[in-house]
């Protein structure tokens, strides 16, 4: 199975995204849900079982909500 981790700080957004699709039925498993950056490069920093994929919101409100995710 596969593991996403959802990244935005929009809950509606996050809402529709799960409303997708059924994710367990095509193997996909939501990893972890992060309302922020920063959230999401802890998360990425402690666990040790990577996600295999991300969905990033790139238009977040706060200016400091997206640090360097990818350095994880």
């Amino acid at each position: 199975m596969k593991r996403i981790l959802l990244v935005d700080d929009d809950f509606l957004s996050l809402n529709a995204f799960y409303a997708l699709t059924d994710w367990n039925r095509i193997g996909v498993q939501i990893a972890y849900e992060a309302h922020n950056g920063r959230e999401a490069l802890e998360y990425m920093e402690k666990t040790e079982a990577k996600p295999d994929a991300a969905f990033i919101d790139v238009c977040m409100q706060s200016p400091a909500a997206c640090p360097k995710v990818s350095s994880a």
